[in-house]
Parts: C-alpha cells; structure tokens; sequence
C-alpha cells in the first residue's frame, strides 16, 4: 500500500513542530568516492588518506565525498570531509547511504516516538522526517522499541527501507517524491553493501550454490558482487567464492580462512579482511582488496592491522562491527 506524502509535511500526527535544518555541508566533498574506507579506534581511513575522528568511531557511511558517523556512546552525527569533524544537529544510532551516495538516512531516536528522517545530502536538507510505524502515543515506546528493535535496513536505489515497531512490517520511503509505502510482513529486503552488492540468502549443496526461491530458506548467507555474478559465501568456517549463475565453486585464495567483506570499490573489486582464527584485537588481520569476476578471482594483501584488545576492524556499512 503507498500512501501518497508531501514533502513539506512528512511528520505522522505526533504533534511535534518541525526542527531546525540540520547543520549540514551541501554538495560533493573531496574524498575518493572509490576508495577502501574502514577504521579503527578514532582513526579513519579513506584510501591513503588517513583521518582523526575525535573519539572512537562506532558506526559509519561514506558518502558524496564525505565520511558520516557517530563515535562512542554519543548519537550526535558528525561529518568529515577529511580536514575536519564537525557536529550536525542530526542524532542516529545506525546510519545509511544510498548507493549513489545521495542520501543518507537512519532512525532519530533523539526523541518519542523515533521518526525516520531522510537527508538530501546535495542540498542538505531533511526531506523525509515521519514516525509512522514507530508506535502510539499512548504506548509505552521505550519497551516496545526494546521488544521489537525496529530499525532502517537500508536503501533501494533511492528508496529507505524501515523495520516498524511492530518488529516484522517493512516501510519504505521516497525521498523524490515523498511517498510512503506499507510493505506488510512478508517483505524481504536483502541487506546492501558499501559501494554496492547486496546479502545473499543461498546454500550450498555437495559443493554447488544453490539459490532458493524463498529466502528464508537459505542457509549461508553471502554477499553478492555489484554486477551479480559472484558472491562469498561462508561455508563450514570458511568464506569460499561461487559464480551465481553456474553455482560452481571458484578456487580463490583471501589470505586467510575467512573473508569478512567491508564493500566494493567497482562492479568487481571486493575489500575487506582476512584472517584464520579471530578477527578481535590484538590479533592481527589482513586488509585485502580482491577482483573477483567468473574468469578471474585474485587478490592482494594491502596492509596487516592490529586492532587494539576485544575490537574489530570498522567498514562503512553504518552499523557498529559485530563478531565476526
């Protein structure tokens, strides 16, 4: 069901006023669009260009040239174009990027109820700002979200998918147009990976991957290449490489047992880590960029990071890194 929003009018009938813009810079920033992008602690790094964010960074998006993220304990979204970190008026737990790097979009729980709040980051402005689906008034909002964790799951070209506070129906939004579509509960939305790619729910059968109809029938979940042909695959602890289309396994060497991706920096260009037992400082990993295509899988080690003790690598996905 979409129901048709106006822009200027995107709150649910919460009653609360329209905030202020956010502080926000507008236009393209100067970083590599196409570069590996991860961190540690409270340095980021964008290709060779390396990147103090003022306090550990827990979650973060690269987009239109500049790096979003929030650090510590705080929710405050601050922005960085490389020389400097500035506080926006913006508040987020979790943040995404649309894959053109346009937008960018995440829950503001700064207040009850959480609203979903879409920014056009060429303009810097807020163009989606709505609660639906985040619960009555007259609920108890703070033990609903605890029960249901509803969340933003991502975008879909231009369009922010949202899971609700009834923690099984799925909203999106239109920045371009304002619309809001009620998916149900029955709608799956593949998880999408920085630089583009997307999760994918397979499995693997005598040694040849196997894509259900049904998604919930998967059992390894991979993540597929931009252009869809290949996709990585964990598969009795180890990460291994299958063209999509043959389901035949392409012998690959990661530099490691295990390949966690951080994103692509092309259609066929992966990045991320490799490692044999734990990812979890102060064990090492290897920093490795891969082109993998159905005729050509190498790969190349670009560096090895020590985390610091009982933390991992970060990637721009816009969530915090989870065990691996």
């Amino acid at each position: 069901m979409t129901l048709g929003l106006a822009l200027t009018a995107c709150h649910s009938s919460s009653g609360r006023t329209d905030p202020a813009p956010p502080d926000l810079p507008a236009g393209t920033g100067p970083l590599a669009t196409d570069a590996v992008v991860w961190a540690v602690g409270d340095t980021v790094h964008v290709g060779e260009r390396t990147i103090r964010a003022g306090g550990a960074v827990r979650a973060m998006v690269a987009a239109n040239g500049r790096i979003y993220f929030v650090r510590g304990r705080s929710d405050v979204v601050r922005v960085t174009d490389g020389d400097r970190v500035r506080a926006t008026d913006l508040r987020a737990d979790e943040l995404r990027a649309s894959e053109d790097g346009r937008y960018l979009g995440f829950l503001d729980t700064s207040e009850m109820p959480w609203s979903t709040v879409v920014v056009d980051l060429e303009s810097g402005e807020v163009v989606v700002r709505d609660d639906a689906g985040m619960g009555d008034a007259d609920d108890d909002l703070a033990d609903l979200y605890e029960d249901a964790e509803p969340r933003v799951l991502g975008f879909d070209g231009d369009e922010l998918f949202v899971r609700t506070a009834s923690g099984i129906d799925v909203m999106s939004w239109d920045p371009r147009t304002g619309e809001r579509t009620d998916h149900g509960d029955q709608f799956f939305f593949a998880g999408r990976d920085p630089g583009g790619g997307r999760s994918l729910p397979a499995l693997v059968r005598h040694g040849r991957l196997v894509v259900p109809r049904d998604p919930y029938l998967s059992t390894q979940w991979g993540h597929v290449s931009p252009d869809g042909s290949v996709t990585l695959q964990l598969v009795a602890n180890r990460t291994e490489v299958f063209a999509v289309d043959s389901g035949r396994r392409l012998p690959t060497d990661l530099h490691g047992r295990k390949f966690v991706l951080g994103g692509w920096t092309d259609d066929a260009t992966a990045y991320g880590v490799a490692f044999d037992g734990t990812p979890f400082g102060p064990h090492r990993v290897t920093l490795v960029t891969c082109r993998l295509t159905v005729e050509q899988q190498r790969c190349r080690a670009l560096r090895t990071i020590r985390p610091p003790a009982h933390q991992l690598v970060l990637f721009p996905s816009g969530s915090a890194a989870s065990d691996y």
